[in-house]
């Protein structure tokens, strides 16, 4: 099995109630101006609350913050049951590879569907896009606790979600490999 989620133990996400207080700004600076449900924005698009809470994450994972802006990014996957987009947003149940990161680091807004992961080995890169298969090798939930690292370089999936609820999730895009971040970081994160 290979590693493929941590927690950022050594910080801890706000309650529930201010997330989603916070993610109220965030929410009408994009999502109400484009009515889609994913957005990449770079640094200066957040807003102050998440702008210092991802430089918090940055420093403390010992991340070239001066590079934030330029080369990682922010996704921001939304869905709201009350704004229909247009978009496609069943992309991501299929099993695949992300290509512009190697870690995502997420905070959840709103409760979400687990993340599967599926051992590299036993998926044939030629056809993956097609490809079913019945028996993950792990389900990692996002913690409510602290910052989730997902290592986006292996072989995973998001099952469909119920369209009729509201989730929201911020992720730090980052390049380094999930293995050496992990390892620089062991005495801050847990592997799970």
């Amino acid at each position: 099995m290979y590693n493929n989620a941590a927690l950022l133990t050594t910080i801890n996400l706000d309650s529930i109630d201010i997330l989603e207080k916070e993610w109220e700004p965030q929410r009408l600076k994009f999502i109400d101006r484009y009515g889609i449900h994913f957005l990449r924005v770079m640094f200066e698009d957040l807003t102050p609350y998440f702008q210092n809470f991802f430089l918090r994450v940055a420093d403390e994972l010992r991340l070239d913050t001066s590079q934030i802006n330029r080369y990682e990014g922010f996704n921001i996957w939304y869905n709201d049951p009350k704004v229909r987009s247009t978009s496609n947003i069943k992309y991501t149940s299929r099993i695949h590879i992300d290509t512009e990161r190697n870690v995502a680091i997420s905070i959840p807004i709103y409760a979400l569907s687990p993340v599967v992961f599926y051992d590299n080995d036993k998926i044939n890169d030629t056809n993956y896009k097609k490809l079913v298969v019945k028996k993950p090798n792990q389900v990692i939930t996002y913690s409510f606790k602290h910052p989730t690292l997902l290592n986006t370089k292996n072989f995973h999936q998001v099952f469909n979600f119920d369209e009729n609820l509201q989730r929201a999730v911020l992720q730090l895009n980052c390049m380094e490999i999930f293995d050496s971040l992990v390892r620089r970081n062991s005495d801050k994160v847990i592997v799970l």
